[in-house]
């Protein structure tokens, strides 16, 4: 399942922003997580490689709201 995630300043296009994923690698046992260009799935803009697994469980959403705590 992927994220989607809006450029700033995105245009009318459904499909002008980014998509986020989790990729579990059973070889490492540890997740990364994937940034594509939603319009170009072919185009892998960033691969974050974490040091553990992310539980299938876990899942979230993108929000333009930016929320700080101190």
């Amino acid at each position: 399942m992927a994220i989607f995630a809006p450029k700033i300043g995105a245009g009318d296009s459904d499909d002008d922003g980014y998509l986020l994923s989790f990729v579990y690698d059973a070889v490492k046992l540890k997740t990364d997580v994937v940034m594509l260009d939603a319009k170009n799935l072919d185009d892998e803009i960033a691969c974050l490689e974490l040091q553990h697994h992310v539980p299938y469980s876990f899942h979230g959403h993108f929000t333009k709201e930016l929320f700080l705590t101190d």
